[in-house]
């Protein structure tokens, strides 16, 4: 595994924190959780995959990557099955039996955590649709000579996958994928490198400024993450294939996201935003149709204001659900330049989002984007 490749792991196991216990959870679990990050689960998802996961990275071979990808998603599936057996939900005749399946527990969440580190880092190498993201970003941010280089690569992706669809065509019923499927793939793959190509970045202007001064957060780049007037894209939600997917890990996750997916309307300002899932299993959020006061700080229809929200607790004593980790999106004002307060847009940190069980149909934002928006007005259900 390259070093760079464990630092990306690495960096995502100590920033996950552990998950909300409700009442009747044993907070053993809570404890163990802190603690068990090499056990047997992990150290086995890691010898089996570490070494391959680094090398497609490299390379970006597509059959390798779709054949990876496939057995990450299979043993995660498993993994979630298995954490069922140990669950801090589950009751236990001793202490010493509670003890000991926190720490299976804990193992197998870990192991599940660094299977969503590998499939984040495969997209970002390999997947198509986080490629064209990723060359937006880059072109809008004024840097010419990384895109193309991006798009070099991107182009042999795409050979790849039209030398795949002519394979399965030359060998018929023979061939051990459908020419159908070879073909949707290639078709998507072009698709997105079309897009890519043919995305005209905007007059570069002076970015000396490090966002948005009232944010009070950090400010952060994000290399496959696109935002503002990038977002003319939004991948399919997951959750809208709900009814004919098989994997109980998504309908499980799409279940636990319910009370937060989907659109929220603003009755005093008008406008609205929608929540999806994204396929790396965060939610962003998006604007549908922007109201006057959104359109006066900046913000327009399509674009992503929120990114990479995490589910933190479903079911609390006081929130129906609510998030950790993400950003926020700080569009630029129109009218003001970079270095004044909103003339510079930048991805921030964002803080917790939440539903108040007292007030189930509402939805609480982070403090500045929440005043942007709607001048703190609230955000109900469609």
């Amino acid at each position: 595994m390259s070093r760079y490749f464990s630092f990306f792991v690495s960096a995502i196991l100590l920033a996950t924190v552990p998950v909300a216990y409700g009442p009747g959870q044993s907070a053993v679990h809570a404890q163990t959780e802190k603690q068990e990050r090499n056990g047997p689960t992990i150290r086995r998802i890691e010898k089996q995959f570490g070494k391959r996961v680094a090398s497609v990275v490299r390379t970006a071979t597509v059959s390798q990557y779709r054949l990876l990808d496939a057995e990450l998603l299979e043993n995660d599936r498993l993994l979630f099955e298995q954490a069922k057996l140990f669950s801090p939900e589950n009751s236990y005749r001793t202490e010493a039996k509670r003890r000991e399946a926190a720490k299976r527990w804990s193992d197998i969440q870990a192991a599940r955590i660094l299977i969503n580190a590998y499939n984040i880092s495969l997209a970002r190498s390999n997947d198509p649709e986080s490629l064209n993201r990723m060359i937006q970003r880059l072109k809008y941010n004024c840097n010419p000579q990384e895109a193309a280089q991006l798009l070099e690569k991107f182009g042999k992706i795409v050979q790849q996958y039209k030398a795949r669809l002519d394979a399965a065509k030359l060998a018929g019923k023979r061939s051990k994928i459908s020419p159908v499927i070879a073909k949707g793939d290639y078709d998507n793959a072009k698709k997105w490198f079309e897009r890519a190509k043919n995305y005209q970045s905007p007059e570069c202007k002076d970015k000396t400024s490090t966002g948005d001064a009232d944010g009070g957060g950090e400010v952060i780049e994000l290399d496959d993450i696109v935002g503002g007037p990038d977002a003319e894209q939004v991948e399919r939600d997951p959750c809208d294939r709900i009814n004919d997917q098989t994997d109980p890990v998504i309908v499980g996750e799409c279940r636990a996201w319910a009370s937060i997916l989907g659109t929220w309307v603003n009755r005093e300002y008008g406008g609205s935003i929608t929540f999806r899932l994204r396929a790396d299993r965060t939610v962003s959020a998006y604007i549908g149709t922007a109201n006057e006061r959104m359109r006066y700080y900046g913000y327009d229809n399509g674009m992503e204001i929120l990114n990479g929200l995490q589910l933190a607790g479903t079911n609390g004593a006081t929130w129906l659900v609510w998030t950790k980790s993400g950003f926020e999106f700080a569009a630029k004002m129109p009218s003001r330049k970079p270095g004044q307060t909103f003339g510079q847009a930048a991805w921030n940190q964002t803080g917790m989002i939440f539903i108040d069980k007292k007030n189930p149909n509402a939805i609480s934002l982070p403090g500045q984007l929440k005043w942007r928006l709607s001048n703190g007005k609230a955000w109900v259900r469609q």
